[in-house]
């Protein structure tokens, strides 16, 4: 089964050099068509795939080819379908793990956990770059079977008022240290989310719908897709994340202000 299996793959390489452009001078051609079939026999594709994969060369390149070409050609589908399934997962992950609310799939679980729950919720528009390129870091380790997915049923541990991951568990004065700065860390983010509802409960009529426009010319401006449906949970989270940088910004800017000192005459 193996002679033949090789002899198929010999005649098919055989017939791929006899109609291509065969370059290394001073090399045994004979030489370099026996290796090749050596090698694509002794992979795991099964015979008939491997004879497509040199048919499809053909279509591709006027020059002879060489182990990487075909191998290429073979790994396509599945790259294909692994990028393919990231995107999927991305657009997922868009729709749904910006919100606290939302129940995930545990891929989605661990990788929200694993960025920083607090940095994807509080993320802005502006930063939506860092954060696909760390979820696609991530997902595609689980896609590849580097990292278990594991989910809500993982060991996660308590530090101040967030979670981590078993495994990053450090000395317990150095885990005492980190809980009090993520502590910290909430106790801002409530205060800075309480003097933004204030903030924009104090504005007019008027100056609420400007703030709303300028936020909305600003995602538009993001956004990869001018023409996003405003109605997805993307868009709206988009919206409400720039909406708190726009009046965060302002109001840093109002407390920068030093009151003038009355003197009196």
């Amino acid at each position: 089964m193996e002679k033949t299996r090789k002899t198929e793959i010999l005649a098919s390489v055989t017939m791929v050099f006899s109609l291509t452009k065969f370059y290394d001078q001073g090399k045994n051609k004979g030489e370099i068509m026996a290796h090749l079939a050596t090698f694509l026999s002794e992979t795991e594709y099964q015979t008939d795939i491997i004879l497509k994969a040199l048919t499809e060369h053909l279509k591709k390149s006027p020059n002879a080819p060489t182990p990487h070409d075909i191998i290429e050609i073979l790994e396509g589908p599945t790259k294909k379908k692994i990028t393919q399934e990231i995107e999927t997962k991305w657009q997922y992950f868009q729709d749904f793990a910006l919100s606290p609310y939302n129940k995930l799939e545990d891929w989605a679980y661990d990788i929200k956990k694993t960025i920083g729950t607090g940095r994807i919720e509080n993320f802005y528009a502006k930063d939506l770059g860092w954060l696909k390129k760390e979820f696609i870091e991530q997902v595609t380790r689980q896609v590849n079977g580097e990292i278990e997915v594991i989910g809500d049923s993982r060991e996660w541990v308590k530090i101040g008022n967030s979670l981590c991951l078993e495994s990053t568990k450090k000395k317990d004065s150095e885990i005492k240290m980190i809980g009090k700065v993520l502590e910290n860390k909430e106790e801002y983010e409530k205060m800075n989310q309480f003097k933004i509802k204030r903030y924009l409960e104090s504005l007019s009529e008027g100056d609420s719908k400007a703030i709303k426009d300028e936020v909305l010319v600003l995602v538009r401006k993001e956004c990869f897709n001018p023409n996003i449906d405003q109605n997805t949970k993307f868009f709206k989270s988009m919206v409400e994340a720039t909406l708190n940088q726009v009046v965060s910004e302002r109001i840093k800017a109002q407390e920068s202000v030093k009151p003038k000192l009355k003197v009196a005459v």
